[in-house]
C-alpha cells in the first residue's frame, strides 16, 4: 500500500515568489472561471478516512472538477462500508454523498438488497443515511421484502420502506405477512409496523409476485 508524509519546511526567501506562483495555479484549479478539468483513470482503489473508514474501487474513474466542485464519476464499481459490501455497474462519488446507479447489490452477514439506484449519504466519510430507489428487494434467512423505496436511518437504526400506488410494500417474516403502502421497523425496539391502508395477508397476486422474485434465492 502507497503512503504519503508531509513535512512542514520553511519557505527560504529566494523560492518565496515560485511559492506564491505555486498557490495562484492552485486557486485557479477552484476558480469559478476556470474552464472544466478531467483526468481519466483505470483500476482504482481509494481508502477513505475520516470518523470511520472505507475502501471503494472501480475498473475506471473519470474525474471532473468544474467550478470550484469535484465529483467523481466510477464505473463497475465495489465498496466495503462498515459491515456492508457494495456493488453497482455506475457511481458518483463527492465529499458529501455517493450514488450508485444499475444493479445495486448491497451484501450483509444478514441478508441482501437489491435496487435500481441508491444514495449514500456521508458526514466525515460515514454512511448516514441510505436511500434505495426501484425495485427494492430486501432478502435475509427471516425475511423479505419488496418496496419502491427504502430509507435506512443509521444512527436510529430504523428502515422505511415505501411503494406508490397501485403498488405497495410487501412484507414477510416468521408470523408475519404484512401488505400497506408504508412500513417501518425499528431495529432498536424490534418492532414492525404498517401505515395506511394494511393488510395481514396477500393476496394471491401478491403471493405469486413474492414467489417469482425470490425463488431463487430459496
Amino acid at each position: 500500500m502507497a503512503a504519503a508524509y508531509f513535512y512542514l519546511v520553511p519557505i527560504r526567501p529566494q523560492d518565496l515568489m515560485s511559492y506564491q506562483r505555486l498557490q495562484e495555479e492552485s486557486d485557479a484549479i477552484r476558480s469559478p472561471t476556470t474552464a472544466p478539468i478531467e483526468q481519466r483513470r483505470g483500476k482504482v482503489q481509494k481508502e477513505i478516512w475520516g470518523e470511520s473508514h472505507f475502501t471503494l474501487q472501480a475498473e475506471r474513474s473519470e474525474l471532473q472538477i468544474d467550478q470550484g466542485e469535484m465529483q467523481e464519476r466510477l464505473h463497475w464499481v465495489q465498496a466495503d462500508l462498515q459491515e456492508y459490501h457494495v456493488s453497482a455497474s455506475e457511481g458518483y462519488l463527492n465529499k458529501e454523498r455517493l450514488v450508485l446507479e444499475g444493479n445495486v447489490e448491497i451484501d450483509h452477514p444478514t441478508g441482501k438488497l437489491f435496487a435500481d439506484r441508491a444514495i449514500c449519504t456521508l458526514q466525515r466519510h460515514r454512511p448516514q443515511r441510505y436511500q434505495f430507489l426501484g425495485n427494492v428487494r430486501l432478502f435475509s434467512k427471516d425475511r423479505f421484502a419488496l418496496a419502491d423505496e427504502l430509507i435506512y436511518e443509521t444512527e436510529e437504526e430504523m428502515f422505511t420502506l415505501q411503494s406508490e400506488i397501485p403498488n405497495r410494500v410487501l412484507y414477510c417474516q416468521e408470523g408475519l405477512d404484512l401488505s400497506a403502502p408504508l412500513v417501518k421497523i425499528d431495529r432498536k425496539e424490534g418492532t414492525v409496523r404498517g401505515l395506511g391502508d394494511v393488510h395481514f395477508s396477500f393476496s394471491l397476486e401478491e403471493k405469486n409476485r413474492l414467489d417469482e422474485v425470490f425463488k431463487k434465492y430459496l
